[in-house]
């Protein structure tokens, strides 16, 4: 099949990815954003979002000769395909979708689609979405136009590899042609054996939901475990390995943490849930899958302070903003409802992380955000880990020892063997796990 040149409209998180992405698999690409000055960012090689790799790849790609960005949609008609990857944030209204952005793309693009162009839904889109760009396409253009569905499932941080070596391939589409024409842009990853999912525009969109609720349910399943397994003395580590062993649960997003966030969970389980109630089948579980994600940021909260003392006054050190490690989002992270407890309630707070420092300043005023983990432990009355960057695995027991006034860590993220902690000085407290005490002396300092 002949190669189609791709345009993508949008250059966020998912499209300046899969734009780069699908040229470096060999495809044309043109990356098209009204933000001029986001646009200016890129082709100096100052990437917007961080991302592991990504400012090579997008380098890489652009010399080639295969990728370029502009803001001039007249790009579109040399465009076969038309890949819509805009913003689709939450509504606010009982997790309704905003696709104000979806709907101001579709004007914008009309006047310049080529006659035969497919207009791709990449972007996560409630279910019936795709039927309605194609019942608005038609309104203004008085011709048929495809439309399909291609979501994407890429975890921040490892983006590029997923989209490069990944699980699957899903096209949501009316006809095999446009399926076709769609498949030819992995034909990379098909021929390596990947495998591809050709069903219809509503299964392709359901498919996207249900797969990302699934993966916030066991989140919140295992640190419900978790709690339990604290509670009466067991191992949670033990007990994710034993259930991950039964190859019909898996072992991944069987970690206990703070709770799930970013761009992804926590405004698809509430877009899920929204719809189902909006064709009256609830979805129990999601629901309270949810709910439980919801009471997560305050059961961290009092485990901090009941670990802690009361927190009034007090300098503590925090470890970690962004929601995951390997990015700098802060959307829906578990740091926010945390922290802005920790801070009403009296709490001084120093913060450090390697990526999200900058983006989490102004959503918690208050909080002293430094440019170093030692700069937060630094003669802080304890230290609170919040994310799992490699950088906060390498401390070692001395290194809290050394720096905080008591040798307190509360370890949301279970980064260090209990025992290893305690043997070290450290008055250790983490998740699903019983607290380890260091020998009354040193625990002394925590007086």
């Amino acid at each position: 099949m002949q190669n189609e040149t791709l345009a993508v409209i949008g250059t966020g998180y998912v499209g300046l990815v899969t734009a780069a992405c699908l040229a470096d698999l060999g495809n044309q690409v043109i990356g098209i954003d009204r933000d001029h000055d986001k646009i200016a960012r890129i082709m100096r090689g100052d990437m917007p979002i961080y991302e592991p790799g990504l400012g090579e790849l997008v380098a890489r790609a652009i010399a080639s000769g295969r990728l370029r960005f502009t803001t001039d949609l007249s790009a579109l008609r040399s465009a076969g395909l038309v890949m819509l990857a805009v913003g689709t944030p939450s509504a606010g209204v009982g997790g309704a979708v905003d696709l104000s952005q979806v709907w101001s793309a579709i004007e914008d693009i009309v006047p310049k689609l080529a006659q035969d162009a497919i207009v791709i839904g990449k972007s996560t889109l409630p279910i019936g979405t795709g039927r309605e760009i194609a019942q608005r396409l038609q309104q203004l253009t008085g011709r048929t136009i495809q439309v399909a569905s291609n979501p994407e499932f890429l975890r921040e941080g490892q983006a590029i590899g997923d989209f490069m070596q990944p699980d699957r391939i899903i096209i949501g589409a009316d006809s095999p042609g446009v399926a076709a024409r769609i498949e030819n842009l992995y034909r990379a990853q098909i021929t390596a054996g990947t495998p591809v999912l050709s069903t219809t525009l509503e299964s392709s969109e359901l498919i996207k939901y249900a797969a990302n609720a699934f993966l916030a349910t066991k989140v919140a399943f295992i640190n419900e475990i978790s709690d339990l397994a604290e509670a009466v003395g067991a191992d949670i580590g033990a007990i994710s390995a034993g259930i991950g062993m039964d190859p019909r649960i898996g072992n991944r997003f069987l970690q206990p943490g703070p709770g799930y966030g970013g761009s992804c969970f926590p405004k698809d389980t509430l877009a899920l849930a929204y719809a189902a109630r909006e064709m009256d089948q609830p979805t129990q579980i999601v629901e309270a899958t949810i709910r439980a994600n919801v009471a997560r940021s305050d059961k961290m909260l009092q485990k901090i302070i009941r670990a802690i003392g009361p927190v009034a006054g007090k300098n503590l050190a925090v470890l970690g903003l962004a929601f995951k490690a390997g990015t700098d989002d802060m959307r829906d992270a578990p740091a926010l409802p945390i922290l802005r407890g920790l801070l009403a309630a009296g709490a001084k707070l120093r913060a450090y992380d390697p990526k999200a420092g900058a983006v989490a300043a102004p959503l918690l005023p208050g909080l002293d955000v430094v440019d170093s983990a030692a700069q937060a432990l630094g003669n802080a009355d304890a230290a609170i880990i919040l994310t799992e960057w490699q950088e906060f695995r390498d401390l070692t027991p001395a290194d809290f020892v050394r720096q905080l006034q008591y040798p307190v860590v509360v370890d949301l993220r279970n980064l260090y063997a209990p025992a290893t902690m305690a043997n070290g000085g450290v008055h250790y407290h983490s998740l699903g796990r019983t607290p380890c005490l260091p020998p009354a002396t040193k625990a002394a300092r925590h007086g």
